[in-house]
C-alpha cells in the first residue's frame, strides 16, 4: 500500500493505533502526524503497527505533544512505527515539539526520544533587589530568569 495522503493514527487530542497489513510505503507528498505526550508519569503515543510487511518512510514526518502533556524527561521514548526490522527510507523534512532536543537517530527501529529539555528564558522584563552590606551590593532577580545578564553603563555627564 502507498499513502500519498496525510497519515494520523489517532484524533485531534487523542492517541491511536493504526494496524497495517502487508507494506507500507509513504510517498514523497504524504504527510504523518502522530502525537506523543505523558499523563501521570506515563508515556502515550500514536503508534503505526506493521505486521506481515515492512514500512517505508518518505514525505513529511510532523510529531506534536498532546495537549495538557506533562513536561517530558531526557531518555522519554516514544515507538512511532512498529515493525520487524530496520526501517528503510526517510523523511524529507521532520517537525518535533519545541521545547526540547530530540535523538532521532534511532527513526531506523521506528522510535525517537528526548535527548534534552531546552529551558526557557523569560522575555519580559522583570525587577531586580539589591542589598548594601559592608560596602558591597548585592543584585538578585527571580530564579526563572536565570540566563540573563546584569549590564551597567558607567558613563557619566557634566553640565557645562
Amino acid at each position: 500500500m502507498t499513502l500519498n495522503g496525510t497519515l494520523a493514527p489517532g484524533t485531534a487530542n487523542s492517541v491511536g493505533k493504526l494496524s497495517v497489513e502487508g507494506n507500507l510505503q509513504l510517498s514523497a507528498t504524504s504527510t504523518s502526524i502522530f502525537k506523543v505526550g505523558k499523563f501521570d508519569g506515563s508515556l502515550t503515543n500514536d503508534v503505526v503497527e506493521v505486521t506481515l510487511g515492512m514500512p517505508s518512510y518518505g514525505g513529511a514526518l510532523d510529531v506534536r505533544l498532546l495537549s495538557g502533556s506533562q513536561t517530558l524527561a531526557v531518555g522519554d521514548t516514544f515507538t512511532l512505527f512498529s515493525a520487524t526490522g530496520s526501517i528503510p527510507g526517510s523523511f524529507s523534512s521532520v517537525t518535533l515539539p519545541a521545547g526540547y532536543t530530540w535523538n532521532t537517530n534511532t527513526l531506523a527501529s521506528g522510535s525517537i526520544s528526548v535527548e534534552s529539555v531546552v529551558p526557557t528564558i523569560p522575555t519580559t522584563p522583570t525587577n531586580i533587589t539589591f542589598a548594601v552590606a559592608d560596602g558591597a551590593v548585592t543584585v538578585t532577580w527571580p530564579s526563572d530568569y536565570t540566563g540573563w545578564s546584569l549590564q551597567v553603563q558607567t558613563n557619566t555627564s557634566s553640565a557645562g
